[in-house]
Formats: structure tokens, sequence, C-alpha cells
């Protein structure tokens, strides 16, 4: 039988926590789902050695008894970044609704049902629900969301003005239909950082209904991913940093095409929005780039930047951050 939902999981360099998140899956109370995993060409293994194919593979072994699960496992040849990661497991996933989980996240019990539930009492094409961060710090914070239903046509104000949800693509169920069709409108990306605002805009522009709750179904491990606080030791990880910019690239041409073949997608207010965010992306990167790279890739670290961001809006984001005494 066809699966309700199909949970998808990309793994790059997480196998560690790999362990943890696919017992969380398996440990729902959910009966009607898939689990759909890509291996993105990860070198890494967990502490005890096991490669991600082994992982899991014993993982659905061990509940195998307990239901008829099925698993897909998929490996890339070569590391194609989380856009490209997404896409395959979309277009591998056999459920009506995709429920994306990163490898070093888990779901709480009863995710999927509570998700399902609502879905099916709305009818709506996407049900998100709140989130708390782990392991547990004296900053640690729950992320609940607006509760209740927002249309289409407010979805994509609800996010970047309004703040009523966040753009990441865990904690949600989303009609596999309207994933897909978003994805059509983006084209072959390399991208590690910031690719859920990529995917997320294109879903606000096909998507015609959200509900959101704000029960926790997620949690989020933090310090663990490309944004957190790690040193920068090579300049394919600076490489990484740098392709937040092909985000609002693909953004902005989209937006562009659409203003010559028809009305524009969006009001000067979104546009707006969209524009503050991209620049402080740029700030974030010279930070990450100014306090966590060695020193010596700091300058052709930082040109990669400007190759990729434009020297103008770079150096005018440097000047930004000196002035208000955050730029080293």
């Amino acid at each position: 039988m066809k699966p309700a939902v199909s949970v998808c999981i990309p793994v790059w360099n997480s196998e560690q926590y790999l362990d943890e998140c696919l017992e969380s899956v398996f440990a729902q109370d959910f009966a009607g789902f898939e689990v759909v995993v890509v291996n993105d060409s990860s070198p890494g293994s967990d502490t005890s050695g096991r490669t991600c194919r082994q992982i899991v593979k014993q993982a659905h072994k061990r509940h195998k008894k307990s239901g008829c699960i099925k698993v897909s496992y998929i490996e890339h040849s070569e590391n194609r970044g989380l856009v490209e990661c997404r896409r395959t497991l979309i277009n591998a996933a056999h459920g009506a609704f995709i429920l994306m989980l990163d490898s070093d996240d888990v779901l709480k019990p009863g995710a999927i049902s509570a998700l399902w539930t609502l879905q099916e009492q709305h009818g709506t094409d996407i049900v998100a629900g709140g989130f708390d961060i782990f392991p547990e710090a004296k900053d640690s914070r729950r992320f609940p969301l607006y509760d209740g239903f927002i249309p289409g046509s407010e979805l994509f104000s609800a996010w970047l003005i309004q703040k009523k949800y966040t753009s990441f693509l865990w904690a949600k169920i989303i009609r596999t239909d309207v994933f897909r069709r978003a994805m059509e409108k983006i084209p072959y990306t390399y991208c590690n950082m910031a690719e859920d605002f990529l995917i997320w805009f294109f879903i606000t522009q096909t998507a015609q209904s959200f509900f959101a709750t704000s029960q926790i179904v997620y949690g989020y491990r933090r310090n663990s991913g490309m944004s957190s606080a790690r040193k920068i030791t090579t300049l394919e990880q600076c490489r990484q940093i740098c392709s937040a910019a092909s985000v609002f690239t693909n953004i902005f041409l989209y937006i562009d095409e659409q203003t010559q073949n028809a009305a524009p997608p969006l009001t000067d207010e979104q546009l707006y929005a969209i524009g503050r965010t991209a620049e402080n992306y740029v700030k974030s990167n010279i930070t990450q780039i100014k306090t966590l790279a060695l020193p010596e890739l700091v300058p052709e670290a930082m040109q990669m930047l400007k190759e990729s961001w434009g020297e103008e809006l770079v150096e005018r984001m440097e000047n930004s951050l000196s002035l208000s005494g955050l730029n080293g």
C-alpha cells in the first residue's frame, strides 16, 4: 500500500547521530509511513566505525519484527549538497506527504500521528509543528508556532514579515506534489547553507494552505550543523558557507523572470524582506569566516565570498559590521 508519509533523511558526516535519529523514527506509533535515506557521499562513520549504510541496515533489521516499515537507501556517488540531496529524497518518496528529518535530529514520540491527525482534520497542503533544542543548556528554548490556519496567499508574509513560523523544512509534513512542483522551479544547485530558505521560498509560491500547531514534535540538535560555531580549517568549509549566495541568486532570477512574463510575484514589502535577509546572511558569512577560520585561510575565503555575493555587497556589509562594532 502507498504510505501516507515518507520520512526523508539526508546524511552527510552525521553518522555519529544517525542511529539515535533512526530509533526516534522506528519508535513512532503511526503505521502508514516509509523511510528514505540518502547518503550524500558521506565520508563519516559512527563511534563503532559503522558506515551510513551499515547503520541504516542494522537499525532496520532490529525493528523488522515490530512492523513492515519500508526503508529505501540511496547513495550519491559524489557530494551534491543539501538542495540536491533533498531533491533525490522527494523524487524517491512514495508517500502522499514528506516529513524531512535531519540525520542529527530526532522526532518526538507521536510526532507523525499528531501532524497527520491535523492534516486529516484541516486538509491542508502543509502541517507544521513546534520544536525544541537539545542537548539542554541555560539558553535552551522551545519554539512553538502560531496556532491555526494560513491560506497560501498569505504564506510568504506570515513567514518572512510576520514571523509566525520558520522556514525549516523539518517539523512539517508537506504534500509531496507541492514539494515536487516547488523543486521544479529550482535549477541544479550546490548548496549547504540556507538551503531550507531557498526551498521554502518556492513552497510558499506553490502551496495553497497551511496549518500550524504549537505542539512540540521535533528535537533539533544544537551545534552540529554548518551554522554552528565550529572552527573552519579548510577552504572547502569556506566554499560551503559561501554557497548561501546561490540561494538568493536563484530567488532573484525567478522573481525577474516572473516579472518579465507576468505580474511581479512579490510586493515591494516582500522584496525588501528578502533583500534584508540576504544582507543578514552576508554578515553572518563574514563573521563566520573572520572569527572561526584559520588566519591563513581568511584572505582567500573573503575573496571567495566576494566572488559569490558580489564585491560591492560584501564590502558594504563589512562596513556595516565595523560601524556596529561586530567586525574584528
